[in-house]
């Protein structure tokens, strides 16, 4: 009779430890997830601010370019 208690708790007591390690894996991976979320986000933000520098340069360019034509 104790046996036949035993083995419920113990199949519970493994269920227990799986799904410890389960969230517990599941946490890093949710973690990792919000770390690149994050630099995704950096990135976007660092692909804004050079697109708007490229464009300042390109209108300083021109500038330049329309100052020579004008001058010739």
């Amino acid at each position: 009779m104790v046996a036949a208690v035993g083995t419920p708790l113990v199949i519970l007591g493994v269920a227990t430890l799986f799904l410890t390690q389960q969230n517990r894996a599941f946490d890093a991976v949710n973690k990792r997830i919000d770390i690149l979320r994050e630099d995704l986000r950096g990135s976007e933000t660092r692909q804004r601010e050079d697109l708007r520098e490229i464009r300042e340069d390109l209108g300083r360019l021109e500038a330049k370019v329309d100052r020579l034509l004008e001058s010739l």
